[in-house]
């Protein structure tokens, strides 16, 4: 069973290069938009479940407990703000998933480990303007 999530976890690696190739036939911008639909899926359900974890006080004390598990839950949030700084999405789904990522750093600041390790993981694109338009709404 921990195969099948293991391959799900590596799954973006495979579908990430599709989504970045510039070829423009016909069957690539297909295989293209499919994989787009792939990895904000994957994204969706990545961010459920984080925050599923992070809105209870026992989730968040787990994660907490250790600068090591902070960092970790960090890197996947930032890996998820890059993902989306690099898929072009629609506005209205990019704003909303981002304030569901935004939403779990908060939450994380709120244990004091949590906090230290995101002084070091936190993506420059939430304090650049990549985002500014998407968070004005």
């Amino acid at each position: 069973m921990t195969n099948i999530y293991s391959l799900a976890a590596q799954i973006i690696q495979y579908v990430f290069p599709l989504i970045k190739t510039r070829t423009e036939s016909r069957p690539f911008n297909n295989l293209r938009i499919n994989s787009l639909g792939v990895d904000v899926a994957l994204v969706k359900v990545a961010l459920f479940i984080v925050q599923k974890i992070l809105s209870d006080d026992v989730g968040l004390k787990y994660i907490g407990t250790t600068a090591h598990r902070s960092f970790v839950v960090g890197r996947v949030l930032a890996n998820m703000v890059a993902a989306l700084a690099d898929a072009h999405l629609t506005e209205e789904s990019s704003s909303r998933l981002l304030k569901h990522i935004i939403w779990c750093y908060l939450r994380l600041s709120d244990n004091s480990r949590a906090r230290e390790a995101l002084r070091t993981c936190l993506p420059d694109m939430l304090r650049d303007i990549t985002f500014s338009s998407g968070l004005r709404t």
